[in-house]
This record gives structure tokens, C-alpha cells and sequence, in this order.
């Protein structure tokens, strides 16, 4: 109790948030270990560059259904691997689809319908999902906090209509345009892109590369 007033004393002193966030994220760069960020940061996949990154996007789908929990895509009980994300990605989603983990290739979609993500807060569940070369999750809906760490790991959430689409069909997202073109069905689908600031962080490969890119947000 004397630590979470601590805290909300704190909060209340603060009249600078962003000049707050930034010496928060100076912190966790120069001390990633204290900040309490796992051995082998530097090699998980929201740190690496993606200068390259094209706004239409193409591959092949995985479908999914109605609440996809974080629980979903990395099981409770390899928690033990958290601090090994190659390793945690071979599970991913195995309760959901036992084959996705070890047949989805770099490339390839998540497909989903409502809320997708919800559950733990941790920034494991995207993180898995790009790990196994996800480039993006199609969904009705999202967690919030699964949209925001998807965003800052460098895993593109798009929210549209998912009726319609299966296991195994080809697609193209254009991110720019706000289309996507099912090649299989032969249909097309609109979506609201993402706002500018998003797709900046998404193309530099998540928000930690964004920030060590511009120096800053």
C-alpha cells in the first residue's frame, strides 16, 4: 500500500508527461537490465529495422475466430520462456491451431474476428506473432492494449471486415490506400489506414527503433 502511494504521489507531481515519457525511455535504452527488460533484448524482433518495409504487403492467411486471447497465442504454461522469444514463438497459437506454429512461414497473416488479443497486458503475444513472420493481424477488433503493443513491436493490426476469408487464401494489404484484395475469393475490402505516426513507427520496425532513429519521438 505504501509503495501504490508512492507511486500516485508521484503521478500527481508530474506536469510534464512527455518530457516524463522521454527520461522514462532514456532510462530503459541505458539500462535495460534494471529497467527489467530480458537477456538478449537487443535481439528481440521489435528492435530490428525495417527501412525497407513496402505499404502493400502479400501472402497467405490464417484464419481464426472470435476472442483470440494472449493466452491463445503464448500459453500460460510455457511462461517459462518469456525471456526466450525464438523459443515461445514455437508455440504460438498452438491451442488455437496446432499446426500454425510450425507451418506458418515469413509472409504470412493472421485473420481474425472480434476482439482479438485480449487477456495479458504483457507484449509477449505480438511479439511471438512477428517472431514467426507475421506481417500483420486483420481483425474486427482489438484489445486495446494488444493494438498499442502490436504497434510498438512492429506488428501491423489492421481493423476491417474478416467475413469471408480462410485458411490459406492469397491476399494483398495496401496500407496506404486502406485495400485489401483477396486473390482466392477474388473480393476486395477497405479499411481506415493507420494514422501517419503509426505507419512511421511500423516501417521502422517498432517504437524502441523509431525512437533510436529520430533520437526521440
Amino acid at each position: 500500500m505504501a509503495e501504490r502511494q508512492q507511486v500516485e504521489e508521484r503521478m500527481g507531481q508530474i506536469t510534464d508527461l512527455e518530457g516524463e515519457f522521454r527520461r522514462i525511455i532514456a532510462y530503459v535504452l541505458n539500462n535495460p537490465v534494471k529497467a527489467g527488460l530480458a537477456s538478449g533484448w537487443e535481439e528481440w524482433p521489435w528492435n530490428y529495422s525495417r527501412a525497407d518495409c513496402q505499404s502493400a504487403l502479400r501472402g497467405k492467411v490464417w484464419r481464426f475466430g472470435d476472442g483470440i486471447s494472449t493466452d491463445h497465442i503464448t500459453p500460460g504454461r510455457y511462461y517459462h520462456l518469456r525471456g526466450d522469444i525464438k523459443a515461445l514463438a514455437g508455440h504460438a497459437l498452438e491451442d488455437a491451431d496446432p499446426e500454425f506454429a510450425a507451418k506458418a512461414r515469413p509472409g504470412d497473416f493472421v485473420v481474425a474476428g472480434r476482439n482479438f488479443g485480449q487477456g495479458s497486458s504483457r507484449e509477449h503475444a505480438p511479439l511471438v506473432l512477428k517472431e514467426r513472420g507475421i506481417q500483420a493481424v486483420l481483425a474486427q477488433s482489438f484489445a486495446r492494449i494488444f493494438f498499442r503493443n502490436a504497434v510498438n513491436v512492429g506488428l501491423v493490426p489492421i481493423i476491417c471486415d474478416t467475413e469471408g476469408f480462410e485458411t490459406g487464401d492469397e491476399i494483398e494489404v495496401d496500407l496506404e490506400e486502406g485495400r485489401i484484395r483477396n486473390f482466392t475469393r477474388n473480393f476486395e475490402r477497405t479499411f481506415t489506414p493507420l494514422p501517419p505516426v503509426m505507419r512511421a513507427i511500423l516501417a521502422d520496425g517498432g517504437l524502441i527503433a523509431h525512437i533510436l532513429k529520430c533520437r526521440g519521438l
